[in-house]
């Protein structure tokens, strides 16, 4: 498998683009556009433009970033006050930069097509759609976190099985894992953190079942890993044993905070 990250010590000085135009052959035109993507770090700091080196600096270089599709996205904006914007995400696309991509993203799109600095307060992974708040400064920023921390938001999402649940409150206990595929267990253990949720309804939908739940608490992958143990996994959701699907049948449908309500209808595409 080709390497997509390369590590250097510098060993003269010199501009980071002149350097790499020898270890990795990067003419001026591909350096530029590893730049523009936030792809290139010198001493661990993300860099945009070329920088002079020096002997002993350490240079971290993304050569084939990850890309998502955003061409002609605009940002659908479901609310607004003075503070803050609710978004609606679509599956497929990053809420705010990645280690080798500043571009492809939903702030980056607000940024490029509103002319807003959003800050971000909270995100749904990539593959899944909905409903995502922004700060408009940072004191909101400050605000709706200390809310989450307090667990005073609300968050219901939708999700598609193709076999019947049981309604109720589910405890689980997420084991700490660095990558993905994440795991729950049904018992305690030290270091492991509960993880509930509650599956509220279900109806008969032309795809399976679509289900809405109350989030209580917001562990990585948290859904996704308690549906597949409770034997309701996702559908579309290849990595925790779902049926196959052109996109994973997981959103986000509801916020609600203080006075504020916000909602949207199935978008299953």
């Amino acid at each position: 498998m080709r390497d997509t990250i390369h590590h250097f010590i510098a060993t003269e000085t010199t501009s980071v683009i002149d350097y790499l135009k020898g270890p990795l052959q990067l003419d001026s035109n591909r350096t530029q556009a590893l730049f523009d993507l936030g792809a290139i770090y010198l001493n661990h700091r993300r860099i945009t433009e070329s920088e002079s080196l020096k002997p002993q600096d350490y240079l971290r270089v993304h050569t084939l970033p990850k890309r998502y599709s955003v061409s002609g996205l605009s940002p659908d904006v479901i609310g607004e006050s003075k503070d803050f914007l609710v978004l609606y995400k679509p599956a497929g696309i990053p809420v705010h930069a990645t280690v080798d991509n500043i571009q492809d993203n939903l702030v980056a799109i607000a940024k490029n097509k509103l002319g807003l600095d959003l800050l971000v307060t909270h995100r749904i992974d990539v593959p899944t759609q909905g409903l995502v708040l922004m700060a408009k400064t940072p004191a909101f920023q400050s605000i709706f976190n200390r809310l989450l921390l307090e667990g005073k938001v609300i968050k219901r999402y939708r999700a598609i099985t193709t076999s019947p649940p049981t309604k109720g409150i589910w405890t689980h206990y997420w084991r700490p894992s660095a990558r993905a595929p994440h795991s729950v267990g049904d018992y305690p253990h030290p270091g492991h953190k509960p993880c509930v949720l509650t599956i509220q309804s279900y109806r008969r939908h032309r795809l399976g079942y679509e289900l809405e739940m109350l989030l209580h608490t917001g562990r990585t992958h948290q859904i996704r890993t308690q549906l597949r143990r409770l034997g309701y996994p996702i559908l579309g959701d290849n990595v925790y044993g779902g049926e196959p699907h052109h996109c994973l049948a997981l959103q986000a449908f509801e916020l609600k905070f203080q006075d504020h309500v916000f909602t949207i209808d199935s978008r299953w595409g």
